[in-house]
């Protein structure tokens, strides 16, 4: 009973923007919201607080999540570098969705309409 408690105590800053967006603030749940069967799929953004192009696209995402309330949006901020990585971002932003825990696509770059387009693979 108590590690659900300390993990809810963990995950209860992130979630402070929606039910459906969190900013993570370490890589510990991160296996555990990809997999997660409680959503539809997964939107994954990898980014900097100092990228322009990423500033740029957070609005958008943010939107997304509240436009897309069966869908989990995350954003992993390039600090949680294990996490970056471990998924090969080289270029940020870097859009990755995906379904039952496995990657389905990857959007590089600003490219907003592209995805829109890969929402449909969730």
């Amino acid at each position: 009973m108590k590690k659900f408690f300390l993990s809810l105590l963990i995950l209860t800053p992130a979630l402070l923007n929606a039910n459906n967006y969190i900013e993570l603030n370490n890589t510990n749940d991160f296996d555990s919201l990809i997999n997660t069967s409680d959503y539809k799929g997964v939107v994954v953004d990898f980014y900097a607080t100092w990228c322009g192009p990423c500033k740029l696209l957070a609005p958008f995402i943010q939107k997304l999540a509240q436009q897309n309330p069966s869908i989990l949006f995350v954003k992993v901020e390039s600090a949680l570098r294990s996490l970056h990585n471990r998924f090969g971002i080289r270029s940020i932003p870097t859009v990755a969705f995906f379904k039952n825990g496995k990657e389905v696509k990857r959007i590089i770059g600003l490219n907003k309409n592209s995805i829109k387009v890969a929402m449909n693979s969730l």
